[in-house]
């Protein structure tokens, strides 16, 4: 499923294989499919037996599910059939690793796939939902120099002077934005009041956990 090859794929569902075998790694072929945005591939194995609410593990050690690989590798309409069969648009990352309590709205806004935000926003998603660390999806937005992602969170609620710790300092989106010299982001926050420090005590070239 990795190399996405439909037609052998096809074949081997249609001819009775197992659907929801997992790797060693505990991948599985729905999600591996879920990178990759073939609807109609999702919709055969769903058909044949596939858990479309099927979780594994990440590289670091964090429970995921397809919710999560659709909006990290930007595979809009198959998160999109996930959340219309029922998924929590706010499900979080669980574990210890670094990636706890990332949802699927943060993993797109640090991606900048602004469909894909505005989708979830609109159906319910949390745009102050903070990961382990207390980043934000503004904040992850900022960092990565999403300027029309961080228009978008502003718009709809996100709190522009939500602090995360780092480094002993309550740190902003205009710190992180500032920081990476995204020049146009911080002209965004500063038309939603976010606060600006008289002077960035922040080192250059910030990068918190992505």
């Amino acid at each position: 499923c990795m190399k996405n090859y439909e037609t052998i794929i096809r074949h081997l569902i249609e001819s009775g294989a197992n659907v929801n075998v997992t790797s060693e790694y505990g991948s599985s072929p729905f999600l591996a499919i879920c990178q990759h945005n073939n609807v109609e591939l999702v919709r055969l194995l769903i058909q044949h037996g596939a858990r479309h609410d099927v979780e594994t593990k990440n590289e670091n050690d964090g429970t995921i599910n397809g919710l999560i690989v659709a909006a990290e590798y930007g595979s809009f309409d198959i998160l999109r059939l996930l959340v219309e069969a029922g998924l929590d648009v706010n499900y979080k990352v669980e574990g210890k690793g670094e990636s706890a309590g990332r949802t699927p709205l943060f993993c797109a806004c640090a991606a900048g796939f602004q469909d894909i935000v505005e989708y979830l926003i609109d159906r319910g998603a949390d745009v102050n939902a903070t990961e382990k660390s207390g980043l934000s999806c503004l904040h992850i937005a900022a960092v990565m120099g999403h300027a029309d992602t961080v228009r978008i969170l502003c718009e709809c609620g996100a709190n522009v002077n939500q602090t995360f710790r780092y480094e002993e300092q309550d740190t902003t989106a205009y710190d992180l934005a500032e920081s990476q010299q995204h020049d146009h982001v911080c002209q965004i926050l500063k038309s939603f009041e976010a606060r600006q420090p008289p002077l960035s005590t922040l080192p250059s070239h910030v990068e918190p956990n992505k």
